[in-house]
């Protein structure tokens, strides 16, 4: 169907006023079509609704909860018994779904989140604190030897300004306790100005960041996000959002995401380079908890929220998650 002749058609017999209410339904139609795609590959390929879960499902899911398990070894008021009712539990019935599948468990990251379950143990037998029921849980991913990709490292952080990329990008972490030494805004500014430089289709930049320095409003907003939780307030907390009405036509509808994501990454290593400690906070919300958040910072109906970033300063005694990456090649397809 040539749309093309239909909207010229349509200019041409109707007044403007109900033209233009004929060309948004014609539009509305097609944006309808475009997002019901990938309201299908969504459904049809994540890990949602009652569905067998393909092997990525479980891994991603895996991936998730040995994360969480990951933070709670690298923080410094270490609790004895953490997760046992709420990621554990989760991990356990994964990785028990995983291999009741038959799916491969010498996988990389399933090895990694039993190398997460020895680090716990570990960690519980150095405090001489017991743990019969995690011996149970997981008795049978204790056996046998594994790599220590996972669990909490120390991190001694040295000046980032005169590093090549490779060591820049390679020994920045994400940091989640800060010192009491405030960050200077300029710094914070010339990270937002290296930022820029990212890559933006046709160069729309359509970021924005929110700095927010008041501590009542950012305590609401991190309980809003929900991931900060047993941590104290950041010097400062950033919200990265884009700009929706820089982008035009059905193609782009995502691209204010993947602009975001950019934009993300090189404000993160910026901030690496400026000696800034820092860890992104995810901003993949419901409807409710997005407008929650763009009422009390008063956003614009256009703009979407990509991610916070809490930031301070460096600790002298940083403790971190180890966050295990695959190989390269196991994400390379050569044509």
């Amino acid at each position: 169907m040539n749309y093309q002749n239909i909207d010229s058609k349509i200019k041409e017999i109707l007044p403007k006023p109900v033209s233009r209410a004929v060309h948004q339904s014609v539009v509305d139609r097609r944006l309808h079509r475009e997002y019901n795609q990938d309201l299908r590959r969504y459904r049809d390929n994540a890990l949602i609704g009652p569905k067998v879960p393909s092997p990525k499902n479980l891994l991603g899911i895996i991936t998730f909860k040995t994360h969480s398990v990951e933070k709670g070894l690298s923080h410094q008021h270490f609790r004895p018994g953490f997760g046992k009712d709420t990621s554990l539990r989760e991990l356990s019935y994964y990785l028990d779904s995983y291999r009741e599948l038959g799916y491969d468990i010498s996988n990389p990251f399933i090895q990694n989140a039993v190398s997460v379950l020895k680090e716990y143990k570990q960690k519980h037998l150095s405090l001489h604190e017991e743990i019969g029921w995690f011996d149970e849980r997981f008795k049978y991913w204790l056996q046998g030897d594994n790599p220590r990709t996972a669990g909490a490292m120390q991190l001694v952080h040295s000046d980032a300004t005169g590093k090549n990329f490779r060591q820049l990008s390679g020994e920045r972490y994400s940091v989640r306790e800060f010192s009491d030494k405030p960050i200077n805004l300029e710094d914070l500014m010339d990270a937002v100005s290296i930022a820029m430089k990212t890559p933006s289709v046709c160069n729309r930049s359509p970021w924005a960041v929110k700095i927010i320095n008041d501590k009542q409003v950012m305590q609401d907003l991190l309980r809003i996000q929900g991931g900060f939780g047993g941590y104290d307030m950041p010097d400062k907390l950033m919200l990265i959002t884009v700009h929706t009405s820089y982008f035009n036509g059905l193609g782009e509808r995502n691209q204010p995401f993947i602009e975001g994501g950019l934009f993300t990454m090189s404000f993160l290593y910026a901030l690496e380079f400026k000696n800034i400690a820092a860890v992104a906070l995810n901003a993949m919300f419901t409807n409710n908890k997005t407008e929650q958040t763009k009422k009390m910072l008063g956003l614009d109906d256009d703009e979407i929220l990509i991610t916070f970033v809490a930031a301070g300063q460096f600790t002298e005694n940083e403790l971190v998650a180890k966050s295990f990456r695959p190989e390269p090649s196991s994400i390379v397809d050569v044509f």
